[in-house]
């Protein structure tokens, strides 16, 4: 159980038992620590809980109301008959009796069939105390023997106290005042005014001082049994409440886990095309981002089965730049929301957006022809909506469309960083040429496109291009362009409102994908934020009047802020119980129907242990767990608390009736001490070792520490309790036979054996975190040596009750051997309903927290998993401050804005391995070959990625890597207000490190996958200036990264030659910037932005060690 796994009080508990006050108190104030944190657990969890698992507790009521109504009316009627038979008279009184009892039990056991509210509960509760009472007392006035009316009030204090103990305290003070009072009025009853029977069997007025012995013994053992029946109620309904909240928590685990499925697969799709969404390896490899010990997925799709489109947008930055603000991050979200819309409608999918290319495929699910088809129709469509769009802003904007059938394709996931899916094949560069060579509103197809399509498409010749190959050789290819007109696009093309509903759905579903969305009570921790966010501000806002403050009190106000930041005990528990009482409704059926029936079978009951078994008898593996309130330790030590009480009163009770008859007092009193202080010591032991401080842990040589550990172990407990059981029934033992001169045979020692009986039997109910077995062994234990007890009275000695010949003391033997059989039954009925009650609460508690734990382990797994997904889209630090509650509060929901950042001193570096083409895809290459370059390929980005986690490189973020490119940004995400010493330029300064770390790591790389070949070969282009990068799309979407830097840095290793191998190319501007730190060499001439020739640098390498 972690940390999470507290109830409310669990943490208060931890803090107080670890602090460095209750280390250091002395043994009388821990004490009181202790009891005065128990009072508190108590008091919190009953007073807070209290009505929302009221439905739970009536069915336990119910249950045990109708127990009990069972139970009377059995033991009453046997009770009251058995005598009236064996003696051969039957008494009018007696047939009320049975008749009364009969009726009262039925009307009772009928009416409360349908009980659901506490009212009636209580009502027939002590409706049936008092028939009882009433049962009593008509047999003292009549003639019957003092045996029967002592087990007539052992079975009504047994019944009432054990059994149909409500929650309110006051009947049961009632009743115990009503038993006093008739028991006052049976004794000193006028001799004139009882019957003949009654002065015929010598039941006279006794003395004061008897009278008033009898009637506080009674009254005592009452009281005991009270005690008694409290703290079994008490630590049942705690636990009771507990069980219910770790069931309403793990409902709430599971909804929260149906969402986090939705979410996970709703980001899935947003990482995968269809036809691997379904493919478990690739999900796997997503889950396990970031660690590089993982082979490459890569696949060959069949020959002929994909046709790609590639798109560029020309001018794009220049047709966005002409915004102002945010409308140049509405302007780009909504050209690719555009794109993305008709891919889908269209019928093909998106592949990726490499900064103004839009890529995109169509394949396997669709016929060859069919492919083709539509990819033509999707670029025309596509210029058509970019014309449509340039128009509407006033600014000039071209789309280059090229269309391509790809041979052989593989798909591969790349990186281990932000993975992500990618397609190569020797055809890319046929399509990167197509498009780049083709007119702007126009669609650029090769003569196999035309050969295929020719029947449905007009065409225009487009003239002969060169196409390179990758192994080198130029070949003439015949190219065609699809008039614009051919097909009509009015049955694809957007009207301005699908476009708007697009946009807003697109915003919607990134907010899904962040959890930034509300939803429909499915998280609670959500949920509770946003309740004690509005209760805080609330406070804040009357805290707020304006007051004279000095400078003086900054420091205080920023105390109070965090103060009022922070909500109270009562509010969380408050909040916290009411979110989960509500969601219990809505809860699955498995689980409203475990927290509307509480099973109490047999066979369940065995289900159950047989579930909960290793967690029922598991010790406890961390300091955590003990301060728990429902962990085993705190149940063990509540268990001993209550036996301690119980034994005291006992002794107390036994005091009481041993003292008027002038026994040795002295060996009495060094009996309660021998039996006691093991008890004490017990118990002042557990509480050690569960509140021990984590000081006296660390201490590996402790003495004390060893007997802690042996004190956590289950079967040592197990030990403890069930010795602490069997107390009382020693103690009992020994008095008889030690402080009577005659032992068991004095008068007085069966009187002491008549009282305690029924309170020795109770105990047995009081360990309710021992096993079963071993209750059960110890109420066997009891009851053997109580009825070796009486067999030993009634047959070695028999006493006669009345005073009559010998004969009648024979007749009274027999006739005590079925009252004492009964009342045996009744005492074990009693134990064993209430023993297997307890024993079924608690193991429910811990199934319920059981089944809790593994919920909230669930839904923290799959927690973590939408992490690692998310950050497969967007970078850590993005998600981290969309993820913040502070940000969070402040950036309104339904904007694109809070997924965008904008810098205008960033760097941006592009690492091409630029001969990875030639290498792959050269002539004579077979796919084993193909596959072996790609998994080295993606050796490399991991590599990349690898060096990227490094603690000097912490203000650099991947941006994406594609094809054989890999894109690294510094800057995007510092703090917007900076101190007057902050470096501007120290991200650039570890942006250019990386590069060279990159470079010369790379000689190692080669060294160890390329022994008998130069490997893998580099060209990185860094330019330095303003970037927007954010999230744009509608589906598939990706960070990206738009601006004159990014443009110019991808120039910058264009055409790539190889004089560029291995070189970090930069603008003059850069050069500029970082010439305090490095040294350049000018390197060539390029046209650029300018349209005018300008030289272009390289990075001097340093020399590593």
């Amino acid at each position: 159980m972690s940390q999470d796994d507290d109830t409310f009080c669990g943490k208060k508990i931890r803090d107080i038992f670890q602090s460095n006050t209750y280390a250091e108190a002395s043994i009388y104030s821990k004490f009181l620590i202790i009891f005065r944190t128990i009072a508190y657990v108590v008091n919190q969890e009953l007073s807070t809980v209290g009505q929302f698992y009221e439905e739970v507790s009536i069915r336990h009521l119910v249950r045990r109301l109708r127990a009990g109504i069972r139970l009377t009316m059995i033991y009453s009627l046997i009770g009251i008959t058995e005598l009236g038979v064996l003696r051969g008279v039957v008494s009018v009184t007696r047939m009320a009796l049975v008749l009364l009892t009969m009726i009262f039990c039925v009307i009772f056991y009928w009416a409360t069939s349908r009980v659901t509210s506490p009212r009636p509960i209580f009502t027939a509760s002590f409706l049936i105390t008092l028939q009882n009472m009433a049962v009593y007392i008509m047999l003292a006035a009549d003639d019957s023997e003092p045996h029967l009316a002592a087990f007539m009030s052992g079975v009504m204090l047994l019944v009432t106290l054990c059994l149909l103990l409500p929650i309110r305290y006051d009947v049961v003070v009632t009743m115990l005042t009503l038993y006093a009072s008739a028991y006052l009025i049976s004794s000193w009853l006028p001799a004139e005014l009882s019957s003949e029977r009654w002065l015929e069997h010598g039941y006279r007025t006794k003395s004061g001082r008897k009278i008033r012995t009898s009637l506080l013994v009674s009254t005592l053992v009452w009281f005991t049994a009270l005690i008694g029946g409290i703290q079994l109620h008490l630590w049942s309904m705690l636990r009771q409440k507990t069980a219910f909240l770790f069931l309403a928590d793990s409902v709430h685990e599971y909804n929260s886990c149906l969402y986090l499925g939705q979410r996970q697969n709703l980001i899935l799709r947003e990482l995968l095309p269809k036809f691997l969404l379904s493919n478990m390896t690739v999900r796997d490899r997503l889950f396990q981002s970031g660690s590089s010990e993982r082979d490459t997925f890569i696949e060959l799709i069949p020959e002929d089965n994909v046709s790609l489109l590639r798109a560029e947008l020309e001018g794009l930055w220049e047709f966005v730049d002409w915004q102002v603000g945010v409308e140049r991050i509405r302007l780009l979200h909504r050209i690719f929301v555009i794109f993305d819309q008709l891919s889908a409608r269209i019928g093909c999918e998106k592949l990726d957006v490499c900064g103004n290319s839009y890529l995109a495929f169509c394949g396997l699910d669709r016929d060859k022809d069919e492919r083709l088809k539509l990819c033509i129709e999707l670029g025309l469509v596509m210029c058509y909506m970019i014309k449509r769009l340039a128009h509407e802003y006033g600014t000039p904007v071209n789309l280059r469309v090229g269309v391509h059938s790809a041979s052989a394709v593989f798909i591969a996931l790349m990186g281990s960083v932000r993975p992500r899916f990618d397609m190569f094949s020797d055809d890319m560069i046929a399509l990167e040429q197509l498009q780049s060579t083709g007119l702007p509103g126009r669609v650029h197809v090769a003569d196999t496109t035309y050969e295929r399509c020719r029947d449905l498409f007009h065409f225009a010749p487009g003239g002969p291009i060169e196409l390179m190959k990758s192994d080198g050789r130029v070949q003439l290819l015949d190219t065609y362009y699809v008039h614009p007109r051919s097909k009509s696009i009015i049955d694809w093309r957007l009207t301005s409102s699908d476009v708007e509903f697009a946009l807003r759905q697109s915003i919607h579903n990134l907010d899904r994908i962040l959890g930034r969305g509300s939803n429909k009570a499915t998280d609670v921790h959500a949920e509770l934020d946003q309740r004690l966010h509005f209760v805080n501000t609330e406070k804040k806002i009357r805290n707020s009047w304006p007051e004279s403050r000095g400078s003086s009190s900054v420091h205080s106000d920023i105390k109070m802020d965090r103060k009022l930041s922070e909500p109270t005990e009562y509010e969380l528990n408050q909040l916290t119980v009411q979110y989960l009482a509500i969601n219990i409704q809505e809860a699955p059926k498995k689980f409203r129907d475990r927290y509307r029936m509480l099973p109490i079978n047999l066979q369940t009951m065995r289900f159950i242990e047989s579930n909960v078994e290793k967690e029922y008898q598991s010790p406890m593996s961390t300091t955590v767990d003990r301060f728990a309130p429902d962990s085993n330790n705190m149940i063990a030590i509540t268990d001993m608390i209550s036996l301690t009480i119980h034994f005291s009163l006992v002794m107390l009770t036994s005091y009481l009736i041993i003292r008027p008859m002038k026994t040795n007092l002295v060996r009495f009193i060094f009996l309660c001490v021998c039996f006691s202080c093991p008890q004490l010591l017990t118990l002042f032991l557990l509480i050690q070792t569960t509140m021990a401080p984590s000081s006296l842990e660390e201490q590996t040589q402790s003495k004390m520490k060893h007997i802690h550990n042996i004190l956590l172990k289950n079967n040592v407990r197990e030990f403890l309790l069930f010795s602490q059981t069997l107390t009382p029934t020693l103690f009992l033992v020994f008095c008889l036979f030690s402080l009577f001169p005659h032992g068991i045979r004095d008068e007085s020692a069966q009187l002491l054996l008549i009282s305690l009986e029924p309170l020795v039997y109770m105990t047995h109910l009081l360990a309710t975190r021992s096993r079963l077995l071993f209750r059960v062994t110890s109420v066997l234990v009891s009851v053997i040596t109580f009825i070796s007890c009486s067999v030993q009275i009634h047959f070695m000695l028999a006493i006669p009750c009345y005073k009559e010949d010998s004969s009648s003391g024979d007749l009274e033997t027999y006739r005590n051997l079925p009252v004492r059989s009964l009342e045996m039954w009744a005492v074990l009925s009693m134990v064993w309903t209430g023993c297997r009650e307890n024993d079924l609460i608690c193991r429910l508690l811990f199934y319920h927290r059981r089944i809790r734990k593994e919920q909230h382990e669930n839904r923290v797994r799959m927690t973590e998993e939408i992490r690692t997904l998310i950050c497969c889209i967007i970078p850590e630090r993005l998600y981290d401050r969309l993820t913040d509650i502070s940000s969070t509060d402040m950036i309104p929901f339904g904007g694109i804005e809070p997924y965008w950042t904008e810098n205008r001193n960033t760097g941006v570096a592009v690492i091409a391995v630029i001969n990875f083409r030639s290498t792959t895809f050269a002539m004579g290459a077979n796919t084993e070959h193909v596959s072996r370059q790609i998994d080295k390929l993606n050796q490399l980005m991991g590599l990349f990625d690898q060096l990227l986690s490094g603690s000097a490189f912490l203000e650099l973020d991947k941006i994406k890597s594609w094809q054989h490119y890999y894109m690294v940004c510094s800057g995007l995400f510092l703090p917007q207000q900076q101190n007057a010493n902050t470096d501007l330029r120290a991200h650039l300064v570890a942006l250019m490190e990386y590069c060279l770390l990159v470079l010369h790591q790379l000689t190692a790389f080669n060294e160890q996958h390329f022994p008998d070949s130069h490997g893998f070969q580099l060209a990185i282009g860094y330019h330095t200036g303003s970037v927007l990068a954010g999230l744009a799309g509608y589906h598939r979407v990706a960070f990206n990264v738009w601006g004159h830097a990014v443009n110019l840095a991808q120039i910058l290793i264009k055409p790539q030659k190889e004089k560029m191998i291995n070189q970090i190319i930069v603008h003059e501007i850069t050069t500029a910037i970082l010439s305090h730190r490095y040294e350049f060499q000018a390197f060539d001439q390029r046209i650029l932005n300018t349209g005018y020739p300008e030289v272009i640098y390289t990075c001097q390498a340093k020399e590593y060690p």
